[in-house]
């Protein structure tokens, strides 16, 4: 709003925002300064200081139902830190064996990476009833069962549900995959399209969610 009229004369803070965001993600790129040192340390790390507990978040893309589909995912540790992830290719398939396949890998990829107590965050709410809860698929079962399997080799696995608009790492990836031949690939480092990203939400920066009139209580 102009400052005529009671403003800040910013006209869009969104765009100023993301402006200083990738100019401070380039400097800290490159820098050598104690700050950006730390701002690196903190985005990427191959020794984490506690694998004991780690959080792992996904998201599965699907263009079409079905139709090609993608998924990513990352895991990070107790600090928040990048330690691993992967971004994938499942053909022509459902969303919800999308959703399935998605967390069976990210899964795998916790255990490989050592952890022993995990949060796994997914936006998909039935995902999380047929794996941790009381309800089933049978037409799915053998997906469900492997999830099960899988968190059998955590000491301690707590499942979060979260909002899209909290999953903007994964969801970067999950795209990625779209554009990968049938193939599962495994990520050391995240993607230098990905370091902004991460970077944010390092910063705890956060985005609006939309929701629709129908879904409000007026």
């Amino acid at each position: 709003m102009p400052k005529a009229l009671s403003g800040l004369g910013i006209l869009d803070m969104n765009s100023r925002n993301k402006a200083l965001v990738g100019s401070l993600v380039s400097r800290a790129s490159t820098s050598r300064e104690p700050w950006a040192r730390l701002l690196r340390l903190q985005l990427n790390t191959r020794n984490p200081t506690d694998l004991g507990r780690a959080s792992t978040n996904w998201k599965a893309i699907k263009v079409g139902n079905p139709g090609s589909a993608g998924a990513g995912g990352l895991i990070r540790d107790s600090l928040g830190r990048w330690v691993g992830g992967f971004r994938m290719n499942l053909g022509c398939t459902t969303s919800l064996i999308t959703e399935l396949k998605a967390l069976r890998q990210r899964l795998i990829i916790a255990a490989e990476c050592g952890a022993s107590k995990l949060i796994v965050e997914l936006d998909a709410k039935l995902v999380l009833d047929w794996v941790w809860g009381n309800t089933t698929n049978r037409v799915l079962t053998n997906l469900i069962d492997d999830c099960r399997s899988l968190c059998q080799q955590f000491d301690v696995i707590l499942p979060k549900h979260t909002y899209r608009e909290a999953n903007k790492c994964a969801d970067h990836l999950a795209n990625l995959g779209v554009d990968l031949p049938d193939c599962l690939v495994s990520l050391t480092y995240p993607p230098p399209s990905l370091r902004k990203l991460l970077f944010e939400d390092a910063m705890g920066l956060t985005s609006p969610r939309t929701v629709s009139a129908a879904r409000m209580n007026v």
